[in-house]
């Protein structure tokens, strides 16, 4: 091969690679110009959502809903309901009196002052005068009205005339009713239930005074016919 032959193949290939070359550049070219145009194809905005609820869902509250409804309090209520207490009620509680717990002839309730009036009582103390006496005891106080002269008697199933005589240092013996009794130096007065001074069983009248003495021996004398066995 000659140096001319040579020569002219090798300008051949460069030719042959120049055009390639050329061609390739354009279809690059060309291919980015339909990446561009394919870009302004894109969509601009997300998948489409639905615009509305179904058209057959109710569009509010059920229009047959009753119309009456009371809107408050019946208004027919009637207009006499009282406002407050009756006024003819007592304004307070009723007060006690001083013998609110005794009921027996003398307005008590022990067994000694149920056993005589109101009558006895105040023949004996020569005035008006009261006895008072829990329900329950034995034991009655009587009172003139202002509280004083006032006599306590009570009665023990197991004490003597004799016994009391001797432990209050002794006493003057003297009958009531009929009984056994004494009037002690501590100025008790005590009387038998029975007929002796010995018998237990006794009525016994606590005093501080000569006149209170007398007051009680004279209730004593009225008491103890109902004691006496």
């Amino acid at each position: 091969m000659t140096f001319a032959t040579v020569s002219r193949t090798i300008g051949a290939t460069v030719a042959v690679a120049a055009i390639a070359l050329v061609t390739g550049c354009a279809s690059k070219t060309a291919g980015s110009a339909t990446f561009a145009a394919g870009g302004d194809t894109k969509p601009t905005q997300g998948p489409v959502k639905p615009s509305g609820l179904p058209s057959g869902l109710p569009s509010g509250l059920p229009s047959g809903l009753p119309s009456g409804l009371p809107s408050g309090l019946p208004s027919d209520l009637p207009s006499g309901f009282p406002s407050g207490l009756p006024s003819g009620l007592p304004s307070g509680a009723p007060s006690a009196s001083s013998s609110s717990d005794d009921s027996g002839p003398s307005g008590a309730t022990s067994k000694i002052c149920a056993s005589l009036t109101p009558a006895q009582i105040s023949a004996a103390f020569g005035a008006p005068a009261t006895a008072s006496g829990k329900s329950g005891n034995t034991n009655c106080t009587f009172a003139a009205s202002g509280g004083s002269p006032n006599v306590l008697i009570d009665e023990f199933s197991t004490f003597t005339v004799n016994s009391q005589r001797s432990s209050e240092g002794g006493g003057s013996n003297i009958k009531i009713a009929g009984h056994p009794a004494t009037v002690t130096t501590e100025n008790d007065v005590v009387v038998a239930e029975g007929s002796g001074g010995d018998d237990e069983g006794v009525l016994k009248a606590y005093t501080s005074s000569t006149e209170e003495t007398q007051i009680a021996i004279k209730l004593l004398t009225a008491l103890i016919p109902k004691f006496s066995h």
